[in-house]
């Protein structure tokens, strides 16, 4: 269902998951009387190396996306979010390997600095969400003969990052692990039903 979104809407199952987070956060948070007038900015570790380069590994870094800024239509936010994610993948269409990687390097330092020295109280934080999305078997794996149900991603919360949501896919079905701060977001069911939700209503106007 996911890949049909991304198909008929012309976008990548990325843009889907974003769209679906983006709708749920937003629809959590005016639920607890704290609804946000400005687009999140997530953070996406992404994979950006091309099919021609020849180095071996992947070329991860972290790409801010800005989410929508109109959620009252999904299909709109959906397509806002696609053109933001090009953008922010245009940002190191013209970097070279070393400069990705001491980029996500640095972010990844700057928060540890602000967490060490408590200065969430007087800085925002460099991150504070995050999103990914990692492609997993496309087949049923076994072990010793046992079948393989479900694969059911565990992330970590990096520092001063209230929440972090991890998609994997695993046999043609797309598993969804979140792990948050407690005192962040005290009720984290009530956004596990807001993604179904979100994922629902995408699918319906799709």
């Amino acid at each position: 269902d996911v890949k049909a979104i991304a198909h008929h809407q012309a976008v990548t199952v990325n843009d889907v998951l974003l769209t679906i987070c983006d709708l749920a956060i937003h629809r959590y948070l005016e639920g607890r009387g704290q609804a946000l007038s400005d687009p999140v900015v997530v953070y996406m570790p992404v994979n950006l190396r091309t099919g021609g380069e020849k180095a071996p590994g992947n070329l991860v870094s972290l790409l801010q996306v800005r989410l929508a800024s109109d959620r009252d239509d999904p299909l709109k936010a959906l397509h806002q979010i696609r053109e933001s994610s090009i953008a922010a993948r245009e940002v190191f269409s013209g970097f070279g390997r070393p400069a990705i990687q001491l980029y996500a390097l640095t972010v990844a330092l700057i928060s540890l600095f602000e967490e060490s020295l408590k200065l969430d109280k007087l800085l925002p934080p460099v991150q504070n969400l995050v999103i990914s999305n990692v492609p997993g078997p496309r087949e049923t794996l076994y072990f010793r003969g046992a079948e393989g149900l479900n694969a059911y991603p565990m992330s970590t919360l990096p520092p001063m990052t209230a929440l972090n949501v991890t998609a994997n896919s695993y046999a043609g079905v797309m598993h969804v692990g979140l792990v948050a701060g407690r005192s962040a977001v005290p009720d984290l069911e009530k956004l596990v039903a807001e993604i179904d939700r979100a994922f629902t209503d995408l699918l319906a106007l799709t």
